[in-house]
């Protein structure tokens, strides 16, 4: 019994460490981490899977901060599967155009639900690192994640023209994403686009 509840402890104390981190920075304790705990990090050849996510964790940061941030690259992601979800914590590098192509430090959250054909997404956390404190995880459900107050005023058409600042999120990734996955996720991404465009001759 009391090895049980020692390896209990250690349990425990892990996974109050990793919350403690909210799920990031937590290359330091992998050494310490109990054999059947689900939580793997990776620092290098990210999937496709792991590299959108990264994508939509920016585009959803540049929609409710009013920001151009791109991806620059992956650092890290840690990944903390389940029977039902999983919960992919990305650090990131983003440039800011706006900002004379600076580079920033990122870290998004994105909650995946569902089975390999259907899946429904949540950006839980999307900010800039140095904004941790300032930015914690929305409480609730996977959808409760995307509850967020929509502005009183939308920006003027004019508005748009700054190059640096905002950007069209081309229609043919936009109808890939939306084929993949859960198409009321990336309504937000759909500003207008030409005749042009939705004709095909852009991609």
């Amino acid at each position: 019994m009391g090895e049980e509840d020692d390896d209990d402890e250690k349990v425990t104390e892990f996974w109050v460490r990793v919350e403690e981190s909210q799920g990031f920075d937590v290359e330091h304790l992998m050494e310490t981490k109990p054999e059947w705990c689900l939580l793997h990090y990776e620092t290098s050849d990210f999937d496709s899977e792991v590299l959108l996510y990264a994508k939509f964790g920016i585009h959803n940061y540049n929609m409710l901060q009013g920001k151009n941030l791109q991806l620059s690259c992956i650092e890290k992601c840690n990944t903390r599967p389940n029977y039902a979800f999983s919960r992919y914590y990305i650090t990131l590098v983003a440039k800011d155009p706006a900002a004379g192509g600076s580079f920033v430090p990122f870290q998004t959250k994105v909650f995946e639900q569902g089975c390999k054909n259907i899946k429904t997404l949540a950006v839980c956390i999307a900010r800039v690192k140095s904004e941790s404190q300032e930015n914690p995880e929305l409480p609730g459900s996977v959808y409760d994640c995307a509850q967020v107050s929509l502005p009183d005023e939308w920006p003027s058409e004019d508005s748009f023209s700054d190059k640096k600042r905002y950007y069209v999120v081309r229609l043919a990734i936009l109808l890939l994403l939306m084929t993949q996955f859960n198409c009321d996720l990336f309504a937000f991404s759909l500003y207008t686009y030409t005749d042009e465009e939705i004709g095909g001759a852009k991609t």
